[in-house]
């Protein structure tokens, strides 16, 4: 059973129910390791022992459990609404832009995490992709922001492809300039 419903009626739609479940299963592992199989003691290992480049602080956050545990379920959940949900607010309307209501949080401060908590933390957390880029999860977040949430809509989760999804949010997050030539540039507006 869920322990929090919030948790579950926040999830992102792409995960729906699983998101619940691993939650659970993540909250399980936190109380009786053993009581996982094996492959998920792998995975949750990763994020409490450190692994995941989390600085846990010796604090609680109420619930008895480690405030560094739950910090990585609030970062991806962040994440992954910045990632279906940021084109909500981006500003793409250059006249009488609508008003959105009931848009997902899409804030840091929205789940509890502040530019400090998030600058110990790996940018390789947010993406794989931006391991070597960044120095830390709140350059990456910042730059998502600005990429979702910009002068530019991105919407892709609807795509079934998982490797052209994946293809799509690389470009999309990842800084690049195209070095062209005048010659390249003049044929990429050539009718042929």
């Amino acid at each position: 059973m869920i322990k929090d419903k919030k948790e579950f009626t926040e999830a992102p739609v792409n995960f729906g129910a699983n998101l619940g479940l691993m939650l659970d299963l993540y909250d399980d592992y936190l109380q009786d390791p053993s009581s996982v199989p094996d492959d998920l003691q792998v995975l949750f290992s990763t994020i409490k022992t450190g692994e995941a480049h989390i600085e846990a602080k010796p604090a609680t956050d109420g619930s008895g459990s480690q405030a560094g545990d739950s910090t990585i379920k609030r970062v991806m959940r962040l994440i992954d609404n910045i990632r279906q949900y940021g084109h909500l607010k981006a500003d793409i309307y250059p006249v009488n832009p609508p008003k959105h209501t009931h848009i997902p949080k899409l804030e840091i401060e929205d789940f509890n995490l502040d530019q400090e908590t998030l600058e110990h933390i790996s940018a390789g957390i947010v993406s794989e992709h931006f391991k070597d880029i960044y120095e830390n999860a709140y350059e990456a977040i910042v730059r998502m922001e600005q990429r979702y949430k910009g002068p530019i809509a991105f919407e892709y989760t609807h795509i079934n492809n998982n490797k052209e999804r994946v293809w799509l949010k690389r470009r999309i997050e990842t800084p690049y300039k195209a070095n062209l030539n005048n010659n390249q540039k003049k044929k990429n507006f050539s009718k042929n």
